[in-house]
């Protein structure tokens, strides 16, 4: 009879250590929710009966419409609130903003163009050494846009690899400004936007500038990998 009871202690013992595991309070913990926010280039976002495109259509949603993520952000496909019930929609169009300062931001964007500077307008270079030099804070593909678009060959090492330097223009494609971190001469200083989309890090800094030359709107795109922030989109 005491083994018997002991047996049932133990059980009893362990279900409420259970418990107590899954509802600290004594309640069940409801799943945090966080705001997101829709991310298009063009068109709308499906909003589907469950998590994957095999799944019905149930609604759409606009570029920069706000939702309510149920689920973790990290997943593939998002949980969200939708009409009193969940709708789902995918990971790879939804951004949560997150917090970035000032300063850190500002120490990125010079980041990237102090290594842009490693390449200088008096020396030449072949492709390797212009990627071996810019790869810390330039994706490979925005690496070749810079060869295509803003130098120029007109001479080649003793290899027969052809050498690059930068094109004379005054307007390049994809060489970038440094901004004006003061704002003396532009309309504002920087402004800088820091979110999380699809499990990675993005950076956006942007600056309205106007002189006696031009008006322009410099917008600057980066991307964490790793531990370095990498420029993937430049444009004014």
């Amino acid at each position: 009879m005491k083994l018997f009871l002991s047996k049932w202690l133990f059980v009893l013992l362990a279900a409420i250590v259970i418990m107590a595991a899954f509802f600290p309070n004594g309640k069940a913990q409801a799943a945090s929710v966080r705001t997101g926010y829709v991310d298009l280039d063009a068109g709308t976002l499906n909003v589907r009966s469950g998590p994957g495109k095999t799944y019905d259509i149930i609604g759409a949603l606009s570029d920069q419409q706000k939702v309510s993520v149920t689920s973790s952000p990290k997943k593939a496909w998002l949980a969200i609130s939708w009409r009193g019930g969940t709708g789902y929609v995918s990971a790879e169009f939804i951004r949560f903003y997150t917090p970035m300062s000032f300063t850190k931001a500002k120490e990125i964007g010079q980041r990237a163009v102090a290594y842009q500077k490693k390449i200088s307008s008096t020396h030449s270079y072949t492709v390797a050494t212009i990627h071996r030099k810019l790869a810390p804070a330039f994706t490979s593909a925005y690496i070749n846009k810079l060869i295509h678009y803003d130098m120029d060959s007109f001479e080649k090492n003793r290899y027969g690899e052809k050498l690059y330097t930068w094109r004379g223009t005054d307007f390049p494609y994809y060489a970038i400004w440094d901004f004006d971190w003061s704002g003396k001469e532009a309309t504002s200083k920087p402004v800088i936007t820091s979110y999380m989309k699809n499990n990675q890090h993005y950076l956006k800094i942007y600056q309205h500038k106007i002189n006696d030359m031009y008006n322009s709107h410099q917008s600057l795109y980066l991307k964490l990998y790793g531990d370095q922030w990498k420029v993937y989109h430049y444009r004014w």
